[in-house]
């Protein structure tokens, strides 16, 4: 399924999937400048919620999913993948989706088998949960599965997402390919180009808004002590 040039807001359900529901046998499902918004579910998956028996492929490119709620788990995205997992988020904003309890605020993805994840120049901050707040990720370990969870981050915002910004519930760690800012104190796979303890002050994002692209984002506001990190690529905040 493709969804171009959406804007899905103010969406509620007492079931999951507030904003989208996408359940398949074999699911691909790509995102091209859509916004998810405002949706709230009594479940999971307050924004989204993709779940995938087969080869499943998330594609998100150029979308804001922004102040999602939910009372349970995923609330911005939640992914559930009974086989393999291929997600890729590029210049996305995953911004202020809260969830009442559990796991995951910003993006939660629990994947049987194999998994993927590739966040590039992407802003994730200000979700909250109790666990993950930004992003969670999870492999089932048990027999017969036995899934590797592979999660890199590069030239991306990961930061001020509640108490905890990234949480992975396997032994494998997400990898920093650089260029990244975390508001961590320590990140496991940390490279020598990622800045770690950025605080509010310091990353200083101007509020959710329309800064000349087709989704609302958070445009930097001067002065920032960043802006040389992703002099290689087009910042998109």
């Amino acid at each position: 399924m493709e969804m171009n040039n959406c804007e899905i807001i103010n969406n509620s359900t007492d079931y999951r999937g507030g904003g989208v529901y996408c359940v398949g046998q074999t699911t691909v499902l790509s995102q091209t400048n859509c916004v998810i918004s405002q949706n709230s579910c009594t479940e999971i998956g307050g924004g989204l919620l993709f779940w995938g028996s087969g080869v499943s492929i998330l594609d998100i490119d150029k979308c804001t999913y922004a102040n999602n709620h939910g009372a349970s788990e995923g609330v911005g995205i939640y992914g559930l993948f009974t086989g393999d997992a291929i997600i890729d988020i590029n210049s996305s904003s995953i911004i202020g989706n809260k969830s009442d309890s559990t796991y995951g605020g910003g993006m939660n993805f629990l994947v049987f088998n194999h998994s993927l994840m590739n966040i590039k120049n992407s802003t994730i901050a200000f979700n909250d949960a109790i666990e993950g707040g930004g992003i969670l990720t999870s492999t089932l370990k048990i027999p017969p599965y036995a899934g590797i969870n592979i999660v890199n981050i590069q030239s991306s915002v990961v930061a001020l997402n509640g108490t905890e910004n990234i949480r992975r519930n396997d032994t494998l760690d997400c990898t920093s390919l650089g260029y990244n800012i975390f508001s961590n104190g320590t990140f496991t796979g940390v490279h020598s180009t990622d800045q770690l303890n950025v605080d509010s002050t310091s990353l200083n994002l101007g509020p959710l808004a329309y800064n000349g692209g087709f989704t609302p984002t958070m445009m930097p506001l001067a002065p920032v002590s960043y802006t040389h990190l992703r002099a290689h690529e087009t910042v998109l905040i």
